[in-house]
């Protein structure tokens, strides 16, 4: 989901350390991560069950505020960036889904609390 372009602009919480739900699966994470080369089965079952319900926790709260997580003035150019977004995806050639890309760039280029790859996975 890191890498899905819509999704980063259209859940930005969910991309967020500052979001407390999300700080909580990456914590979770990082937990599982530790835990990995000493646990037994058992804990690490454990570890990835409470992983997976923090990520839809997180995943939940990202969907209800949406793009209203962001400030106020940096939503009308969200909104925008997502449905430039959806061309990176569904252009028909490589050029317009470049194209496409590049101008998700410059939108988001000014939304500092959205933060894209520098390229785009094909």
């Amino acid at each position: 989901m890191a890498a899905d372009i819509v999704a980063r602009i259209d859940l930005p919480a969910l991309f967020s350390q500052g979001e407390p739900a999300t700080s909580e699966f990456l914590e979770s994470l990082v937990r599982f991560e530790t835990m990995r080369q000493h646990a037994s089965d058992s804990e690490l079952a454990e570890a990835a069950s409470d992983a997976e319900i923090a990520f839809g926790v997180a995943l939940s709260n990202a969907q209800r505020l949406g793009i209203d997580f962001l400030p106020e003035r940096s939503r009308d150019e969200a909104r925008r960036a997502s449905k430039v977004a959806r061309l990176t995806k569904e252009g028909t050639t490589e050029g317009e889904r470049l194209a496409a890309w590049a101008q998700v760039r410059r939108i988001i280029d000014d939304i500092p609390e959205i933060d894209l790859p520098r390229q785009i996975e094909n």
